[in-house]
Order: C-alpha cells, then sequence, then structure tokens
C-alpha cells in the first residue's frame, strides 16, 4: 500500500472522530433545561416523567395532592404542535400512592402541553405546562454501533495491509 492512501486513511478516520466529538458537542449545547408554569394555589403539583416530555414515548403525568378531599378524575391534555396542530384530549387517572394518581400520554410531535387535572366535579386540582422535545435516544447503542464499524473497518484495513505487503 503506498504512503498516500496511508495518509489518506489516517485524516479521514481523524475527520471521523473529530466530527462525531463535534456533534457530541452540539447535541449537549442544544438541550434546554425543562420549565413548568408556577402552581397557582391549588390542591395538587403535576409532574411529567420524563421531565421535559418526549415523543414518540409515553410520558406520565403524576399529580400529587396536599390531602385527600379532591381527588382528580379527569385529565384534560391540549397540545399545540410545532407544526401548528392544536388538539385536546382527555383521560382518566390510576392510583399510584396515598395522594398521587397518575396518567399517560404519548405526543406525536414536538411543541407545548399544557396539563390540567379536574375533580369528578370538574373543579381545578392541578395544572401545568411543559415543552414536548424528542425523547432521548439509546446513545449506548449507537456508541456500540459505531465502536463496532469503527473496529470492523480498522480489522478489514490491517487485513488489506497484511496481504498487500511488498515482500
Amino acid at each position: 500500500m503506498s504512503n498516500w492512501m496511508r495518509r489518506a486513511f489516517g485524516w479521514a478516520l481523524a475527520s471521523a472522530v473529530f466530527v462525531m466529538i463535534l456533534a457530541g458537542v452540539a447535541m449537549a449545547a442544544t438541550t434546554t433545561p425543562a420549565s413548568s408554569a408556577p402552581d397557582v394555589q391549588l390542591a395538587g403539583k403535576v409532574t411529567a416523567l420524563p421531565n421535559p416530555p418526549g415523543y414518540p414515548e409515553n410520558d406520565v403525568f403524576l399529580v400529587t395532592l396536599v390531602h385527600g378531599h379532591q381527588v382528580p378524575a379527569i385529565a384534560v391534555i391540549h397540545f399545540a404542535s410545532s407544526l401548528g396542530q392544536h388538539t385536546t384530549s382527555s383521560g382518566t387517572f390510576k392510583k399510584v400512592n396515598h395522594y398521587q394518581y397518575e396518567t399517560v400520554w404519548s405526543a406525536t410531535a414536538g411543541g407545548y402541553v399544557h396539563f390540567q387535572a379536574y375533580t369528578a366535579h370538574h373543579q381545578l386540582v392541578a395544572e401545568a405546562s411543559y415543552p414536548v422535545r424528542k425523547g432521548h435516544a439509546n446513545s449506548v447503542g449507537r456508541i456500540f454501533i459505531g465502536a463496532l464499524f469503527i473496529g470492523g473497518s480498522l480489522w478489514f484495513w490491517w487485513r488489506q495491509q497484511r496481504f498487500s505487503r511488498n515482500h
């Protein structure tokens, strides 16, 4: 193998590593901390899991009450997608712990969600707003696949070098 091919392979490998590092730094810099609307003297508090909600995975909204006098029964979810579509959906709650109730919802795109919890008598118990962004990717899997790809490429390159040496 000629000297210019070795240099070209070295530059290609260095460029690939540089681009991967640059992409990781750019991804880390673009994530923003989640901000929720403050509660206005309501009986409960809403927590989104994960916070902020992501798509296409299922998001859990957990309502925690200070006391058990008001039990949430209806969940109303107003969703404004980044594409300009507005949807409203409703659901029911499932009791998780003492004074804690949960409902599950899934977004189809990025945007903003406004969550409201009502009692059976339509009295507002808790509300919160969250941005919805794309869910976290499986970074461990991506690193594993990348390592396999780079390792396989290096192995094939080494093997090609071994069989094409000038003796």
